[in-house]
C-alpha cells in the first residue's frame, strides 16, 4: 500500500485524531518494506489494540468502528477500557503474528478482536521475555522507547531472536523535546499551557534517548549487528502532532458519541476527507530531512 491509501486507513479509525493517522501512514509505509521478512515465528511486541500492525499488514476494519466509541473519561488514560469496544473486520492480513504482548490487560483484549494474532500474554518490557533463546525469527517492536531498563530490554530482544533473524524498532529520539511547540515558544505561554498539552506525556518515555546513545547500546551486544537506520519522520511532522487536537479530545468524542449513528458517520465521513485533501500531495512527495529526525526504523540481525 501507498502512503496515500495507509493514510486514509489509519485515519478511519483515528479520525478524531487525524495528527496520529498522519505519524502511523509514515512509519506503516516504513514498516512495509520489511514485510518480506516476515515469516516462522514472529512477535510483535507492545502490540496494544493491535491496530497499528494490523491495518499496516493489509487488515481492514469496517468504517463503522473506530478508536473512540470505548473510552474512560475519568481516567488519565482515557483509552483504558473495553466495554463497547466492537470491531468488525472488512478482511484479515494473510499472515498473522505468533505472539502478541503488552503490559495492559485491555489493550491485549481488543488485539483478540481482531484474530491477528494466535496468543496474547500480558507482559512488562522491564522484565525477562517467557520465551527460550533462539525462539523468534521476526520482531517487531515500536514501544521500545517506553521502557526504563530499555539497555536490558534491548538485550532480551537479541536473545530471543533467532540467528539471522530480524529484529525491526522504531524508536522516537529526545529531538521530539527540541522540535516541539513548547521549544519554538516558551516565553509565550505559561507552564499551565504546556502541562496540557503535553497531559505528562514526555515523562512517561522512560528510556527516551539520542539516535547515537540507541545505537551505542546496541552496539554493544555483540551478537547485534545494525543493518539499517531510516528516518521515518522529522520536526515538520513533529510540530503538528505534538499538539494536533490532543486537548480536545475528550469534548469532541463525547459529542461523536452522543449523536446518532448516521450523523456520526456523516462526521467521520467529512473529517476524513477533508484531512485527505489537506495532507494529499504533502504525503506523497514527504522525504523527513535526517538531520532534524525525530522518530528512526532500525533493522537489526542477531549475528
Amino acid at each position: 500500500m501507498n502512503k496515500k491509501t495507509l493514510f486514509k486507513s489509519f485515519l478511519n479509525f483515528f479520525w478524531l485524531r487525524p495528527e496520529n493517522a498522519l505519524i502511523f501512514s509514515l512509519k506503516a509505509d516504513k514498516l512495509n518494506f520489511y514485510k518480506k521478512y516476515f515469516k516462522g515465528n514472529s512477535i510483535d511486541i507492545s502490540c496494544g489494540n493491535g491496530i497499528f500492525t494490523f491495518l499496516t499488514f493489509g487488515g481492514k476494519i469496517s468504517e463503522k468502528n473506530d478508536m473512540y466509541q470505548s473510552l474512560d473519561y475519568e481516567s488519565k488514560d482515557i483509552y483504558d477500557k473495553y466495554e463497547n469496544y466492537n470491531i468488525k473486520i472488512d478482511y484479515s492480513p494473510k499472515k498473522k503474528f505468533l505472539y502478541g504482548t503488552d503490559w495492559k490487560k485491555n489493550l491485549l483484549r481488543k488485539s483478540k478482536k481482531l484474530k491477528f494474532y494466535k496468543n496474547l500474554i500480558l507482559h512488562d518490557n522491564n522484565f525477562k521475555f517467557p520465551f527460550k533463546d533462539g525462539h523468534f525469527d521476526f520482531i517487531y517492536n515500536s514501544s521500545s522507547y517506553w521502557v526504563k531498563k530499555f539497555n536490558f530490554h534491548i538485550n532480551e530482544m537479541i536473545r530471543i531472536l533467532k540467528p539471522n533473524g530480524k529484529l525491526i524498532l522504531t524508536v522516537k529520539t529526545k529531538n521530539i523535546i527540541k522540535y516541539n511547540l513548547k521549544s519554538l515558544t516558551l516565553r509565550s505561554f505559561d507552564a499551565k499551557f504546556y502541562k496540557i498539552l503535553d497531559n505528562n506525556r514526555l515523562n512517561s518515555y522512560k528510556g527516551l534517548k539520542s539516535l547515537e546513545e540507541y545505537l551505542k547500546i546496541i552496539k554493544k551486544n555483540k551478537n547485534a549487528k545494525i543493518n539499517k537506520v531510516e528516518p521515518i519522520y522529522c520536526r515538520k511532522i513533529n510540530l503538528i502532532w505534538d499538539v494536533g487536537l490532543r486537548p480536545i479530545i475528550k469534548p469532541m468524542s463525547i459529542l461523536a458519541n452522543s449523536a446518532k449513528n448516521n450523523d456520526r458517520l456523516k462526521a467521520k465521513y467529512l473529517m476524513v476527507n477533508i484531512f485527505l485533501k489537506l495532507f494529499d500531495s504533502f504525503i506523497k512527495s514527504y522525504k523527513p530531512e535526517k538531520e532534524y529526525t525525530v522518530e528512526w526504523l532500525l533493522e537489526i540481525t542477531k549475528k
